[in-house]
């Protein structure tokens, strides 16, 4: 399957990206600049070089692929977190990106969306389970944009 992946160059998508790659993927991942770039290529992916809020340039680059991961955020230290400020990168990525990801992905055709999220906004369940379904409250803890992306996703 070819797969168009966000984030590839992070945390999670390190793991990520050889993983699909070792499972038969064609993977093509987002690096911004040539260390990125060549971090992908060393992982087993193709790079390319795509802003995330352009929408014409994230349909172009979607275009071909049959899934879409989406795993770029932009998580402040933990020394500014508290500040709502330090999050509006990772909001608008999860806001205006996965938008744009998902616009791209219904036009271009590709079958499968996949986005990352958080945990944080489940309410408390006991001892019950908590899935995809549980309730959540994004607002008071300032998670707005993961609740964004979640809608975007059902859109998809």
């Amino acid at each position: 399957m070819k797969v168009f992946l966000t984030g590839g160059t992070g945390v999670i998508g390190t793991r990520a990206l050889p993983a699909l790659v070792a499972a038969g993927h064609d993977v093509t991942a987002v690096a911004r600049g040539d260390a990125k770039a060549e971090l992908v290529d060393r992982l087993g992916g193709t790079p390319v070089t795509v802003d995330l809020f352009d929408a014409a340039a994230v349909a172009a680059a979607v275009a071909g692929h049959e899934a879409v991961v989406h795993l770029a955020t932009n998580i402040p230290p933990l020394a500014r977190s508290a500040r709502k400020k330090a999050w509006a990168t990772n909001d608008r990525i999860r806001k205006e990106g996965s938008r744009n990801l998902v616009d791209g992905a219904l036009a271009t055709g590709a079958t499968h969306y996949v986005q990352e999220s958080i945990c944080f906004p489940y309410l408390d369940a006991g001892d019950r389970w908590v899935d995809e379904d549980s309730p959540v409250d994004h607002e008071p803890w300032g998670f707005a944009g993961a609740g964004e992306a979640e809608r975007q996703t059902a859109r998809f």
